[in-house]
């Protein structure tokens, strides 16, 4: 029998409802989004309170559970698994993440995210006496909520364990079409066993793509946007966007065999 790894997280301690499990093995990646009987109770009681407050009101219903852990319940084949994409975010009002694995087919994926609810978070243009508080609240450095230090060690968690097993399956598949001498392309960046294709300055208008040497590869995240250059030519570079970013530990995983010179 394949041996199980599993995660669960649960909303409960911060007065969500919804418990995530996470289990996978060497074939599959299962992940099961739900209430627990536990707390059914309370979760209709809240939904009924707050239907009447809203009506009484004349307001529209929107739940104060807005919105922390969501995921679609779901199970995904490792064999499948094309791309793999995350992200946090950090604003002075609210804290989220969002992790996605993608399969082959359409519509087959693993979405987990998880936003704090920002009800009671002052907002970024807040007037107070204080420039000591005023400039906390603006750079996002303000004291964590008990739901965000909860969601920030969740992210982390999810990155140290699932992340890494996701993406050497990836990168095993690429790494065998490398070495068989296949052009792949990762997003909007195209890769062969002797290097990565990067865009290169020509004139003020002009660019032209160019294959640069893994020895001439330089590599860094910031901001959630990944940035490529030739050390040789500041000219030859690309920056590729948080929302076009795939699989960038398979690329960082690649760069770093192509030096060592493992694809021939």
């Amino acid at each position: 029998m394949a041996e199980q790894n599993r995660l669960h997280f649960s909303e409960y301690d911060f007065g969500g409802f919804y418990d995530l499990d996470l289990s996978w093995d060497n074939h599959q990646l299962n992940a099961s989004y739900f209430i627990p009987e536990t707390a059914e109770e309370h979760y209709y009681i809240s939904k009924e309170k707050e239907r009447i407050e809203a009506a009484q009101k004349g307001d529209s219903y929107t739940p104060s559970n807005q919105f922390y852990i969501k995921c679609k319940s779901r199970t995904i084949y490792w064999e499948n698994l094309e791309t793999i994409s995350y992200y946090e975010i950090i604003e002075p009002q609210y804290y989220l993440f969002r992790i996605l694995l993608k399969t082959s087919t359409i519509g087959d994926e693993i979405l987990i995210a998880a936003k704090t609810n920002e009800n009671g978070i002052p907002p970024k243009t807040i007037k107070h006496n204080d420039p000591d508080i005023l400039d906390t609240m603006m750079t996002g450095d303000r004291p964590d909520t008990k739901e965000e230090r909860y969601l920030k060690e969740m992210y982390a968690n999810l990155l140290e364990s699932i992340i890494p097993f996701a993406t050497n399956k990836i990168s095993a598949r690429y790494q065998k079409r490398l070495r068989a001498n296949e052009t792949i392309k990762i997003g909007e960046l195209n890769i062969q066993k002797e290097g990565l294709f990067l865009n290169q300055k020509k004139g003020l208008f002009r660019k032209k793509t160019r294959l640069v040497n893994w020895h001439n590869i330089a590599y860094s995240i910031r901001d959630n946007h990944l940035f490529l250059k030739d050390i040789t030519d500041s000219r030859t570079n690309l920056k590729i966007e948080r929302n076009s970013l795939v699989n960038q530990d398979v690329i960082k995983d690649l760069i770093n065999l192509g030096k060592k010179g493992q694809f021939g």
